[in-house]
């Protein structure tokens, strides 16, 4: 009689666990002694048995752009987010945001002077318009946008009730000076951040969106290049 209230059927009920936890043990000992198989420190061992290492687990790495006001300090571990995908990255360096390494800057005139220079330098290359005699913010900026060179990429926004400026950008990092009736209002340099969660995690385009760790004078966050993917462990 092996009912579970039989004398049997309780001595079954009590032993039965007890010796499928054992062979459980033992087949996850046996499973263990195979690569194909086992996993977590117990394929460590097995691996450095021909003298192998496993690769350990990698967080995505992102290339992101700051922009700011020259001179913000970001120190390490700044944390920006993605909100299409809700994860984080943080910077693994400090950053001073400089003219010196810009990859983009947004530029406004100062003065409105007829006859006289409008420059934009870019690594050590001049980049000049000069006002005819009833000059405009507009036509400044304007003319000074059409000298800037094919790589440089160029947004204009018109003035209003608030100064109008030029927004350019280009992918390799340069020292940047204007000429002193122009000021450079916002400077964007590069910066790297990591995962704060490991694996082969894709990071599109402009993904990063969101500055989590403010910074007072730091205004901008984005990544104008996709991520590289990190991995699992090997």
């Amino acid at each position: 009689n092996l009912n579970p209230q039989s004398v049997f059927g309780q001595i079954i009920g009590l032993t039965v666990e007890q010796q499928s936890d054992l062979w459980a043990y033992m087949q996850e000992v046996y499973w263990s002694q195979y690569p194909d198989s086992a996993t977590g420190v117990n394929l460590d061992r097995v691996v450095s048995i021909n003298g192998l290492t496993r690769l350990g687990a990698r967080a995505t790495t992102v290339l992101a752009t700051v922009g700011g006001l020259i001179g913000t300090i970001l120190s390490e571990g700044r944390i920006v987010r993605s909100e299409a995908s809700g994860r984080q990255y943080q910077s693994i360096d400090p950053l001073t945001l400089n003219a010196d390494q810009s990859v983009g800057a947004t530029i406004i005139v100062n003065d409105i002077d007829d006859l006289t220079a409008y420059t934009v330098n870019l690594d050590g290359t001049p980049y000049t318009y000069t006002s005819d005699g009833s000059p405009s913010e507009i036509a400044i900026l304007t003319n000074l946008e059409a000298a800037l060179p094919a790589w440089v990429r160029t947004a204009l926004v018109a003035g209003g009730s608030s100064p109008g400026f030029i927004r350019i950008e280009y992918d390799t990092a340069q020292p940047l000076v204007v000429s002193g009736n122009l000021t450079i209002s916002r400077i964007e340099n590069y910066l790297t951040f990591v995962g704060l969660d490991v694996g082969p995690i894709a990071v599109g385009v402009g993904a990063l969106d969101r500055i989590m760790t403010p910074a007072a004078g730091w205004e901008t966050i984005t990544n104008r290049f996709p991520g590289t993917a990190g991995r699992a462990s090997e």
